[in-house]
């Protein structure tokens, strides 16, 4: 099924607390239920074994060019976007929407930065999205996404999203909104 409220093929995302940048692109793909998070940070933990640097050394699979329902992952492999950009190119071709990793290999897309709602003076200044840390927070204007619980966070961080959570729900929104 087509979402045509979503005006975004494409979003990057990035944080500088690594839970989020590591969560935050899955929450963000589940929320557009049948998405590709695609790593662009060569640094960060991996996702899983399969990688984009596979797919340009070894060209893509057809099972590749087949996505399923969900949010399917691809590690970086230590791949800048230039030299994966054709690669890339097909992959939003056969998915229609993805989500990116951001790192520090310069690419066209939008960035959101999502970082978590600390007090003063470590509140951040510039952030889209702001992860509540706990109730009663106020965004400030920005857009606010609800407290995650521990158990969530672990399965996240174990390769499990589950597109029902009130988490996940709260992103959806981003893919239609325009963030020039």
């Amino acid at each position: 099924m087509v979402r045509t409220d979503f005006i975004h093929r494409v979003l990057a995302i990035r944080s500088n607390d690594p839970i989020l940048h590591h969560i935050a692109p899955l929450g963000l793909a589940a929320a557009a239920r049948r998405c590709l998070v695609v790593d662009l940070d060569q640094l960060a933990p991996r996702y899983s074994e399969h990688t984009l640097r596979d797919l340009v050394d070894n060209g893509l699979r057809a099972v590749d060019l087949e996505p399923g329902p969900g949010v399917a992952v691809l590690a970086n492999g230590g791949i800048s976007f230039s030299d994966a950009a054709t690669t890339i190119d097909r992959l939003l071709e056969v998915w229609g929407r993805m989500v990116l990793r951001d790192g520090s290999s310069p690419h066209p897309f939008r960035v959101l930065e999502v970082e978590p709602m600390l007090p003063q003076p470590f509140a951040p200044e510039h952030a889209d999205l702001v992860q509540a840390t706990g109730r009663g927070q106020h965004p400030g204007g920005r857009d606010m996404l609800p407290p995650l619980r521990r158990p969530q966070i672990r399965s996240m961080l174990e390769g499990t999203i589950e597109p029902r959570w009130r988490w996940v729900r709260a992103w959806r929104p981003v893919w239609s909104r325009s963030w020039e």
